[in-house]
């Protein structure tokens, strides 16, 4: 790879480019996919909505209260401020929800931070779910599907027959968001959308792989159907690239066989990826976990231009990683986990350290966390973090 001779006025937007060109620019990109509201009030001295369970819990109750405009505007503005207060490269959007939803159609509050969703069709079906203030996380406490299983997703396969025959439709004004950050930063940085696909990895779902694998397919296809839309809008409203993938391992491997992912999940990754790039958009895979049993198609086959978490205590190493995949444009591996949480000042340094050094030769690296900066991550780790990848980024 070839260095440029003049990089002295390039622009994030220009270096993250380089990147996909598999060319080395200047200093190395950096990129946080999510720094949760709690952190991002701590940096801009204010309560700040930029995302995490906390923001979808303010979304929900603004939603409820006649204030998502308010909420909507607070979210550019924050996001906005908090990307160039930190000099990131890159910037996550998201879709807000439409507007002018009737209120019966939205879900019910039956205690503080929790909620149930009711599905208007079939009184059976539901979910229930929660925002935790100790964790951050909003999350799914109950539901048809844990209660019944397999015949919960039986039951799904039904509806899912019909839903894949009818057109996606967006509405414009989820995109108001994305429409105004990219109008703000869009010709400074790069703006990247979050886009997941795959099977859920929930336990009924897990024996529906077993005992039901048409309906996976389905579910994948349907899954498929969205997605092609969706990043057909996205690269119409000035996205930049795709940070794709979805949750499939844990620590000690992938949660389903490779003969699954390469039979079931594969396929459709490859039909996206290859829609993506006739779009013009480069397509990173994002996952936490061991994915090493599933790397060839993960990496080579799908035809994904990246990959993105890589969790340094599930045994994805940087150095391993260039070594055997020298095209694949890496994005992450700061240990969040427990180093952004626990460690030192000391500790901290030395392990971004680490990731520049294993990082940067040879360029296609992106710097960041090896997932995000979620709840559990002090602000003033998070900024010691950014200090010091400002000390080993340059070329």
């Amino acid at each position: 790879m070839k260095r440029e001779k003049s990089l002295e006025d390039m622009t994030s937007k220009e270096r993250v480019k380089k990147v996909f060109e598999h060319q080395i620019p200047d200093k190395v990109a950096v990129f946080e996919q999510l720094i949760v509201s709690k952190v991002a009030s701590k940096i801009l001295g204010r309560y700040a909505y930029t995302g995490g369970g906390e923001f979808a819990r303010d979304m929900l109750e603004g939603q409820m209260e006649d204030r998502q405009d308010q909420i909507v505007k607070r979210h550019i503005e924050d996001t906005v401020e908090l990307h160039q207060k930190l000099d990131l490269d890159i910037v996550p959007v998201g879709l807000v929800p439409p507007k002018n939803i009737d209120k019966q159609n939205l879900p019910q509050k039956i205690a503080e931070n929790t909620y149930r969703y009711q599905d208007s069709e079939d009184k059976n079906n539901f979910s229930i779910s929660r925002f935790s203030p100790e964790s951050g996380q909003f999350f799914t406490v109950d539901s048809s599907s844990r209660n019944k299983g397999l015949a919960a997703i039986e039951e799904l396969g039904k509806g899912l027959k019909e839903t894949i025959k009818e057109p996606i439709k967006f509405k414009e004004d989820q995109w108001e968001a994305v429409d105004a950050i990219v109008e703000e930063l869009g010709k400074e940085k790069a703006i990247c959308i979050s886009q997941a696909m795959g099977i859920p990895i929930q336990s009924a779902w897990l024996e529906a792989v077993l005992l039901r694998p048409d309906l996976v397919e389905l579910h994948l296809d349907n899954a498929l159907h969205y997605a092609l839309t969706y990043v057909e809008e996205a690269a119409r409203h000035g996205i930049d690239f795709i940070n794709g993938g979805g949750d499939l391992a844990d620590t000690k491997g992938p949660v389903y066989s490779p003969k699954i992912f390469r039979e079931m999940v594969l396929p459709r990754f490859q039909k996206l990826v290859a829609h993506c790039h006739q779009l013009g958009l480069p397509y990173i895979f994002r996952t936490d976990g061991n994915v090493w049993p599933i790397a060839g198609d993960l990496f080579i086959n799908s035809g994904v231009d990246g990959f993105g978490e890589i969790q340094p205590t599930a045994g994805m190493d940087l150095a391993s990683l260039k070594e055997k995949f020298p095209n694949l444009i890496l994005w992450g591996n700061l240990d969040c986990g427990d180093t952004l949480i626990n460690g030192s000042e000391e500790r901290i340094e030395k392990e971004v350290k680490e990731c520049f050094n294993k990082g940067k030769p040879g360029g296609n690296y992106i710097f960041g966390s090896s997932n995000s900066i979620h709840w559990g991550v002090p602000a003033e780790n998070f900024l010691l973090m950014r200090k010091a990848a400002e000390r080993y980024r340059n070329y």
